[in-house]
């Protein structure tokens, strides 16, 4: 599912072509409401630039990243992987990762939950210095040869592979050295470390955002999940003696 994480192939691609290449708090309770743009943590309104709704699946969908800071989620470990379709955030040793339009969750713990978070960080980083120089069409300048550089050994280092960028030669090993290595660790992590659900339901776009089922996610991190039919509210609370 996360196999293709091509902005590291990119970046090596274009070193072969010639280029030149170089928390949040946790609440207690946390409520949504069908059909309004604010939601509610321990009783405090904050608001919300779209609302949550209930798709044809009868499940509640809410944008993600109310849903996360909500659920204590910081800022920075909330990801969205466009040549992936992928949506992963992570809070403290625990990871939860979806694909739009496909009905699996993954729960990913322990130390390898962060380091997938650092990996993707590291891929948004390069693709922001990336993206200027393809739609430039042009070389990249002497700083952002450097910059690429450091992030490019950040992620090598991460997957225990010593880069070489001297030649196209050694970048080509180094990339595919890089390659093994993050297969092999993420079939461990699969295999090991993360839990599968299948949902009967799907994260979907809407309206220009990224909705997200509350209960699967909400359920993931820890949080129990209720339903009030009265005011179409989700209420969101810690599992019985856990406070994230």
């Amino acid at each position: 599912m996360l196999k293709r994480l091509t902005v590291f192939g990119l970046v090596l691609l274009l070193l072969l072509m010639g280029i030149p290449v170089p928390a949040g708090a946790a609440s207690l309770e946390v409520q949504f409401q069908i059909g309004k743009s604010v939601y509610w943590v321990d009783g405090r309104v904050e608001p919300m630039d779209v609302a949550p709704y209930i798709d044809e699946n009868h499940r509640t969908l809410v944008p993600v990243r109310y849903l996360a800071y909500a659920l204590g989620v910081p800022k920075e470990n909330v990801f969205w992987i466009s040549e992936n379709s992928l949506i992963y955030l992570y809070k403290d040793t625990v990871g939860v990762a979806l694909v739009l339009n496909e009905p699996g969750i993954w729960k990913i713990e322990g130390d390898d939950a962060e380091v997938l978070g650092q990996l993707l960080s590291l891929a948004q980083r390069i693709q922001k210095v990336v993206e200027p120089i393809e739609k430039e069409g042009r070389e990249p300048t002497s700083r952002e040869i450097k910059e690429l550089e450091a992030l490019l050994r950040e992620v090598c280092e991460l997957m225990g592979v010593k880069p070489s960028f001297g030649s196209p030669e050694e970048v080509e090993e180094t990339h595919r050295k890089w390659e093994e290595a993050f297969d092999a660790w993420l079939w461990e992590v699969w295999r090991h470390h993360s839990k599968v659900v299948i949902m009967d339901t799907v994260p979907v776009i809407k309206n220009g955002r990224t909705f997200l089922p509350a209960r699967y996610v909400a359920e993931a991190l820890g949080y129990k999940v209720d339903w009030d039919g009265n005011s179409q509210k989700v209420i969101i609370s810690p599992q019985k003696g856990i406070y994230p």
